[in-house]
């Protein structure tokens, strides 16, 4: 169940260009969120964290580590 005003990728944004993967990441005015990156859906770690200012504009989350893994999957969590 995804919580209403959840932080969200916009999967129309998901792009691979020049070996980065990169997305927007759509979110209400003062959340806080990171990105967990897994390789395996088991075991997850943060790799960014970003503060929304505003909801007019999505954050546009690039994973400069894209080429050192096979597979890599996303998820967002709030950060309380």
């Amino acid at each position: 169940v995804i919580p209403p005003n959840a932080p969200t990728i916009d999967s129309d944004s998901i792009t691979i260009s020049g070996g980065l993967m990169s997305f927007d990441v759509l979110g209400s005015a003062g959340q806080q969120i990171a990105v967990m990156a897994s390789e395996d859906l088991t075991v997850w770690e943060q790799i960014a964290t970003h503060t929304f200012t505003s909801v007019s504009s999505p954050w546009q989350f690039t994973d400069t580590d894209t080429a050192l893994y096979v597979r890599r999957f996303y998820q967002l969590q709030l950060i309380p």
